[in-house]
């Protein structure tokens, strides 16, 4: 059962002080892209709460394994998993392929799904039955609400299940201080996250997010893992703080062209771009592996993608990302 509660705090001596919002404005749409930079550890004051604090990030360094990272926002029915939550409003992804699916019920932004490739499972499906909050709305200082999530994982005929609860606050708002520029009136979102899975010690998380009402969800995100074997914190900053439109996937199919399909293993397959940058292709095999050997040369806007030649027959997945978009198609491969 949901515990949801809005806990609205005066505070007389803030009483002059025009204190910032946020609406459901700030969920991006399909076609929205919010481009990230993974950050390298820092100290911060977990206890700068409360008004016209300032948090100063400057100092965040790009990871320097993997910086990149980012968010594309879809319709459900054009990602390739949408007929599995017909239900979903939106549809994210980001640049390892994972897909999560998300409702709006007018007062929290709510995950229902999210779909992810892993080593020695293949495609592994995480089915709500008790939805998890993402963002509550509106984004007001000293907001609290509390939520039980539940559910199933889901991989090929097994299935195991998980549940969590979240605690949050709007503890405090002020000045914003990243690498990207200085940002007035956000808001620091403070949530504490269980995680559990049967047989396995409970995954306690504690995340602050920072927003404001100008920018297309977070400018900067940090999650504190807690349990017994923590790991370094997850980092990301929004190095451009402003929606980007990217093209939906359903347009780039519409503007690419892959022949021959079906195809041979070892053989070639030439992928007429459209125009589009593509930066990375990944293939995955009918169990949602993937292929790691994959190879392909640009050749002017074009593309020559290489398939191993030890693959087995079957019904495969190509995906490819650019900075506009991206596509999944299958691709049947013969004896």
């Amino acid at each position: 059962m949901k515990n949801f509660l809005f806990l609205f705090v005066l505070l007389m001596s803030l009483g002059a002080i025009a204190q910032p919002t946020a609406t459901s404005s700030i969920i991006p749409e399909p076609g929205d892209s919010i481009h990230l930079i993974r950050s390298q550890t820092n100290n911060f004051l977990e206890s700068s709460t409360g008004a016209n604090q300032t948090w100063d990030f400057s100092s965040l360094s790009p990871d320097p394994g993997n910086a990149e990272f980012y968010f594309k926002f879809f319709n459900p029915e054009d990602t390739p998993h949408g007929d599995r939550y017909p239900t979903a409003q939106l549809a994210a992804m980001n640049p390892d392929s994972q897909f999560v699916y998300y409702i709006f019920d007018g007062q929290a932004l709510q995950l229902i799904g999210a779909v992810g490739i892993v080593p020695g499972f293949g495609t592994v499906f995480a089915d709500y039955l008790d939805n998890e909050f993402e963002q509550v709305f509106p984004v007001d200082f000293g907001v609290t609400w509390s939520d039980d999530f539940n559910g199933n994982n889901v991989f090929g005929v097994a299935s195991a299940p998980f549940n969590g609860d979240i605690s949050g606050e709007i503890d405090g708002f002020g000045t914003l201080v990243l690498p990207s520029g200085t940002f007035s009136n956000v808001l620091r979102v403070r949530e504490e996250r269980t995680f559990e899975l049967p047989g396995a010690d409970p995954m306690p998380s504690t995340s602050y997010r920072y927003l404001a009402a100008d920018y297309s969800l977070w400018l900067l995100s940090i999650e504190i893992f807690t349990g017994p074997n923590p790991g370094p914190p997850l980092i990301f900053y929004a190095d451009s703080p402003e929606i980007l439109t990217a093209v939906s996937e359903t347009i780039l199919l519409k503007d690419i062209d892959l022949r021959p399909n079906p195809v041979s293993p070892g053989q070639q397959l030439f992928l007429r771009s459209g125009g589009h940058p593509f930066s990375e292709f990944t293939l995955f095999d009918p169990l949602g592996r993937r292929i790691n050997s994959l190879k392909a040369t640009q050749v002017g806007e074009n593309f020559q993608i290489h398939f191993p030649a030890n693959l087995s027959p079957g019904n495969y997945t190509l995906h490819g990302i650019s900075e506009e978009g991206v596509f999944s198609e299958k691709i049947l491969i013969l004896k």
